[in-house]
């Protein structure tokens, strides 16, 4: 009976925890990758994994989209100091404030942070990006 109470608490704990249940990646193009690994750490970024690059995208992923060259990302920004190592804007942007981002994976180059649609649709059209976002 104690071996079956103890499996219970045990199931109920990790379920709880989440036992690795949010952990995602996704591959995108030209070795940039997708990770969720909870509710706030979600980012994009190049690969070899390396957040001291200029052109990842830090917590809170929220959105994006992407075709063989561009990936467009909506975050809702949250100051984590696993995330937001070596980003550049840390402290620019605001705690909570939703911007955009789109990155060029065949150059490697990030453009952003735009603070809405108006300013994203507008970088879109000078680059030629098809994408609906």
């Amino acid at each position: 009976m104690k071996k079956f109470i103890f499996s219970i608490f045990s199931f109920i704990i990790m379920i709880g925890c989440g036992a690795g249940v949010s952990d995602i990646v996704e591959d995108l193009p030209n070795n940039y990758t997708y990770m969720s690994e909870s509710l706030q750490q979600k980012l994009i970024m190049k690969n070899p994994l390396s957040i001291d690059s200029d052109v990842y995208i830090p917590c809170q992923v929220i959105d994006y989209k992407y075709n063989e060259q561009y990936i467009i990302a909506k975050i809702k920004f949250h100051y984590d100091m696993n995330c937001v190592v070596g980003f550049k804007e840390r402290n620019i942007l605001k705690e909570g404030k939703i911007y955009y981002y789109i990155i060029d994976t065949k150059k490697d180059i990030r453009y952003g942070a735009y603070k809405d649609l108006d300013e994203l649709t507008k970088k879109k059209e000078l680059l030629n990006i098809e994408l609906i976002f």
